[in-house]
């Protein structure tokens, strides 16, 4: 138990580090810019946390990618783990998976393979940069900016940051030029020199530049989105879980236990991503343990007579396995292209004890920049005809959590 939360602990400090977040879309779609002519990747870290009827857990996820124009392969390491190590551990609500009990470990993986961008794709994303540009960076076009940023017509490119460094690098260019225009060994004017010898002698942004880049962006991210949706990706996960028991045996109710127990699980599913929704069917193979009837166990208190009282189940917690088929969505809805809330809702089935259950998070608060970071979760489980509700506050919204 004690590595479980050193995992946790070194994943929430990673998770916390600015270098350790990826660039997302507008609409959070994906977890990386539309991809260039070469591979390219990167790193995303999410801590998040929930709390209902007094429990809570924190969640602290770091996963990275390898991406290029035919395939997308993601990989991520989770661990979750209750705020208080002393209380009895309970299943998370509106799921019939053990394993969300306690502290657990899941790692996982992803691949996806769609084909490369059609030209049509291609084309519509650098008329974008075409067009904007010079409504951005005066009197300067596409062609030559492009030279100065790493960042391609991607989301990345179209925003003020990005767009001022790229006009110090020019204007640094544009110096170098002034002082030595000509290759002193050919006697040849340089290239970067030729190229910049029509523009103005100084790059700079134009007044409206902060306004125009945002529109920009939006449609960078519409274009970029066409050309990302309609494909699948198959998921694979592994997840090992210790779980907290405190119980009573019928034949002595006064005398408490605690036991820790261990589970594991392996889950295997396909996701289909449309433009603003995906869908993940998937099934589940878990062995886990079980606790039994809740009750209150109270213990004198010395001879004051006063009594010290806790939660507790009757009787020793029981192996179990769960044969677990599940259906996951993933939405998001805009109002002229901002983020207004997005939901994903999940419905288990149980194949050897022909339960259900159903869980609803829904995102609806969003933070200064206008990304969805918290709301509530609703859930039922049908046996135990068990309604509950949480909150939650994580890192902003997106569709491969």
């Amino acid at each position: 138990m004690k590595h479980v939360y050193s995992v946790l602990v070194l994943l929430l400090v990673l998770a916390a580090v600015p270098g350790f977040s990826a660039e997302l879309t507008a609409l959070q779609k994906t977890d990386a810019a539309a991809p260039g002519p070469s591979g390219s990747g990167g790193v995303d870290s999410r801590v998040s946390l929930e709390a209902t009827d007094g429990d809570a857990k924190a969640t602290a996820r770091l996963a990275g990618n390898s991406l290029s124009r035919e395939q997308y392969f993601r990989y991520a390491l989770t661990v979750s783990a209750p705020f208080d190590s002393k209380k009895q551990d309970h299943v998370d609500i509106g799921t019939l998976s053990g394993l969300t009990a306690g502290t657990s470990v899941t790692a996982d993986v992803s691949w996806r393979i769609r084909p490369p961008q059609s030209g049509a794709d291609e084309v519509a994303i650098k008329k974008v940069c075409e067009e904007g540009v010079p409504e951005l960076i005066k009197d300067f076009k596409w062609e030559v900016v492009s030279v100065y940023t790493a960042k391609t017509c991607t989301q990345g490119f179209m925003t003020v940051e990005e767009i001022s460094a790229t006009i110090a690098r020019m204007n640094a260019a544009l110096e170098k030029c002034k002082a030595a225009p000509v290759d002193p060994t050919t006697g040849e004017a340089l290239p970067e020199c030729k190229a910049l010898h029509d523009y103005p002698e100084k790059a700079e942004a134009t007044p409206s530049m902060p306004l125009l880049v945002r529109v920009a962006y939006d449609k960078v991210d519409r274009a970029s989105l066409h050309a990302l949706h309609d494909f699948w990706m198959l998921n694979g996960a592994v997840t090992y879980n210790e779980r907290k028991f405190n119980y009573v045996l019928p034949s002595d109710p006064t005398t408490a236990l605690k036991q820790q127990r261990s589970g594991a699980g392996v889950t295997a599913s396909a996701t289909y991503v449309a433009d603003t929704w995906l869908t993940t069917f998937g099934y589940s193979h878990e062995k886990s343990y079980e606790s039994g009837a809740g009750t209150q166990i109270c213990s004198p208190i010395g001879t004051t007579g006063s009594l010290s009282c806790g939660d507790a189940t009757l009787g020793a917690p029981d192996k179990t396995a769960t044969e677990l088929g599940f259906v996951e969505a993933r939405a998001a809805f805009t109002h002229r292209h901002e983020l207004i809330f997005a939901i994903a809702p999940r419905v288990e089935y149980d194949f050897k004890a022909s339960d259900w259950a159903v869980r609803f998070p829904f995102y609806f608060v969003a933070n200064s920049a206008g990304q969805l970071t918290a709301g509530v979760a609703l859930g039922y489980t049908h046996k135990k005809d068990d309604f509950g509700a949480s909150v939650f506050i994580s890192k902003p919204f997106q569709f491969f959590d």
